[in-house]
């Protein structure tokens, strides 16, 4: 379950990421290159994977109440699902072009996203 000061803090994160991401399509959209096409896709990969977090460690956001065991099972399964679709990137980024396109940086943080949940209840077992 997510705590009231860490959700306050993610929900800040991912207020100041928006708006950061904002900045920088204006900038982009008034002189083309302003900021480089990496740092937005990354801002934008980041916010994405904070939200797929958030949907992960927080069952408040679900609409469907489930019981602990059941709760736990999903959840669970929300990880094996997010390790799967991470090793598949990787392979993508690894033997096809997209590891040497722009979009390698949207991907980075969703590829990351898996490794740091599994850390964090880790960390939130202590």
């Amino acid at each position: 379950m997510l705590k009231q000061s860490e959700a306050k803090f993610w929900r800040s994160i991912g207020w100041i990421l928006g708006i950061v991401l904002v900045i920088c399509v204006v900038a982009n959209s008034i002189y083309e290159e302003a900021v480089p096409h990496q740092i937005t896709l990354l801002l934008f990969g980041c916010l994405v994977a904070l939200g797929v977090g958030n949907t992960v460690v927080n069952p408040g956001t679900s609409a469907v109440k489930l019981s602990e065991e059941d709760e736990a099972i999903f959840r669970r399964n929300q990880f094996i699902v997010g390790f799967i679709v991470s090793t598949i990137l990787v392979l993508l980024m690894v033997f096809t072009e997209l590891g040497k396109s722009a979009l390698a940086w949207l991907f980075a943080p969703i590829i990351v996203l898996p490794y740091a949940l599994v850390i964090r209840a880790h960390l939130e077992k202590e």
